[in-house]
């Protein structure tokens, strides 16, 4: 199997240059919110929750062709940039260089936050232990720890493997945002080309922990997704110094809306149309009751669906 290539931690900012000498000036067809066609971009982790959105939107708008190229953040906000029409996935806003590319081409992207998902941290079947605290993420990011025999785990090698799915991957830029609070991430880490690869890497890899969307192992009536979990143990992530089953979560459905699981982070789409064209009917069919339905049975949290959590006693 390909091994991993070692992080190069990079400015995650988009080149604008770049993409203004790849303007395109060719004019695209016109569509309307059911029908034409479009591309669409997306962080490579979302595509668990995009695929059955764009499955089911294409399905019932026959005249209506959208499809999705999937990359890490970097590379897919790069793209979105340089096709300007059209839409993107991703885990942040715009910053405040690329709005003002866009204002330069009249154009105004409306931002919407439609969903929440988690990070999920999975390690071997065979590992003993399950419970890890955000303070011992931290410090394996950034070099503090690097055997299990410092976090108190059990491993049949001791050294920690640790490994993202892309360099440029909206994981990765939330795990230096969110957990490292600034602190360089260590030279030690590794990245692989998807979520599904880090799946593979860490079902083959005793002593290593991997970090991926929790779309790819949410979705019950996925089959793919069921497969997934059958390789691989998913930690339960807790706030506390010192964690325990009562303050640690495994990044469920039910965890994710009360605020319970640490590692959640917000997904928005961003519409870069400058009219109401297919794009934009995906964006209001997403929000719509339907859409968040969709969003709701892939396992992640849907912003404008209710959740009901039911509790069961004997």
């Amino acid at each position: 199997m390909k091994q991993p290539t070692s992080i190069s931690i990079v400015p995650l900012a988009v080149l604008l240059l770049t993409c203004v000498s790849c303007h395109n000036n060719t004019t695209k067809e016109l569509s309307t919110p059911t029908t034409g066609t479009v591309t669409i971009y997306s962080d490579e982790s979302f595509k668990p929750v995009i695929d059955p959105l764009l499955n089911v939107f294409n399905a019932l708008y026959p005249y209506a062709k959208i499809s999705c190229i999937y990359q890490s953040e970097t590379d897919a906000m790069n793209l979105f940039l340089k096709d300007k029409n059209s839409m993107i996935f991703t885990t942040r806003k715009l910053t405040p260089a690329e709005t003002d590319y866009f204002h330069q081409y009249t154009l105004f992207p409306t931002e919407i936050h439609f969903a929440s998902d988690a990070i999920a941290l999975i390690v071997h079947p065979n590992h003993t232990d399950s419970l890890i605290s955000v303070r011992q993420i931290r410090e394996i990011l950034t070099g503090k720890t690097s055997t299990w025999k410092q976090l108190g785990h059990v491993s049949t090698s001791d050294s920690i493997r640790l490994v993202f799915d892309n360099t440029g991957s909206g994981t990765v830029r939330f795990m230096i945002d969110s957990i490292c609070r600034g602190e360089a991430l260590s030279q030690n880490l590794s990245a692989l080309k998807g979520n599904s690869e880090v799946i593979r890497f860490v079902s083959e890899h005793p002593n290593s922990i991997g970090v991926i969307g929790v779309g790819w192992i949410s979705n019950g009536r996925d089959s793919a997704s069921m497969s997934f979990l059958g390789k691989i143990k998913v930690l339960r992530v807790s706030r506390a110094e010192h964690p325990t089953l009562a303050d640690s979560y495994y990044p469920y459905q039910a965890n994710l809306f009360p605020g319970l699981y640490p590692l959640v982070r917000p997904i928005y789409m961003i519409n870069a149309e400058p009219r109401n064209g297919l794009a934009s009917g995906m964006a209001s069919f997403i929000t719509s009751d339907r859409g968040q339905r969709i969003i709701l049975k892939t396992g992640i949290l849907p912003v404008y669906e209710t959740i009901r959590k039911v509790t069961i006693k004997e």
